[in-house]
């Protein structure tokens, strides 16, 4: 197993408490993955809005963009 194979079999919580493989957000298309600190609930909303123009250009070329917290919702 390579590492790419387990960094696609890493299980990921969204905001509605939803399982998903990483690797499936980048199955079918190329995918920028964006690590977020953890910081306060308005720090990350800062900062998602500072990327939103950039992800929203990723979007349009046809690349998907996610975006994970890292560590617990408030």
């Amino acid at each position: 197993m390579t590492r790419f194979d387990v960094v696609a079999n890493e299980v990921l919580l969204d905001h509605r408490h939803r399982h998903h493989l990483l690797g499936s957000f980048f199955q079918d298309t190329p995918a920028l993955v964006v690590f977020l600190p953890q910081l306060t609930h308005q720090a990350a909303h800062r900062q998602i809005a500072t990327l939103t123009t950039t992800l929203d250009a990723l979007t349009t070329a046809g690349v998907s963009a996610v975006t994970i917290g890292m560590g617990t919702p408030p």
